[in-house]
């Protein structure tokens, strides 16, 4: 139990620090709740971790089966010590490879479904794709 609670803490140290990453106080009440919450259930943390696996496995099939563009790449992580997330690569010249990461905020995993979590990211996907492309044709 020890190690989760640490590894949550260090994941919102993490995200405190990370200059990409913009913080919203309520998304910060959240994971404290949710730590605190672990503490006073431990048991909970095995179910927790199950459900979230569970539900990114199924978010990584959908996003697989409703691919964007065969132009990007999509790979999909779950570091240790920081939020899950999907790393999109995209080349949209010879020598050229652009990336992104579209972090899955524990909140978002927890409060909405695969399908809503597949639509936030097709979406950022594209956005990304059409950044890229109107950056490159001027």
């Amino acid at each position: 139990m020890k190690k989760e609670i640490k590894e949550r803490l260090e994941n919102l140290v993490n995200l405190l620090n990370d200059p990409d990453a913009i913080v919203v106080e309520k998304e910060l009440r959240e994971k404290l709740v949710v730590i605190l919450e672990l503490l006073d259930h431990p048991e909970d943390i095995t179910k927790e971790k199950m459900n979230i696996k569970d539900k990114l496995e199924t978010v990584l099939k959908l996003v697989h089966s409703t691919r964007v563009d065969p132009d990007i790449e999509v790979e999909y992580h779950i570091p240790k010590s920081e939020d899950p997330y999907i790393l999109v690569k995209y080349i949209p010249g010879e020598r050229d490879e652009r990336r992104r990461k579209i972090r899955l905020r524990d909140s978002a995993i927890r409060m909405n479904t695969p399908e809503d979590l597949t639509k936030q990211i097709t979406f950022s996907i594209k956005e990304f794709k059409g950044e890229i492309d109107s950056v490159e044709m001027g």
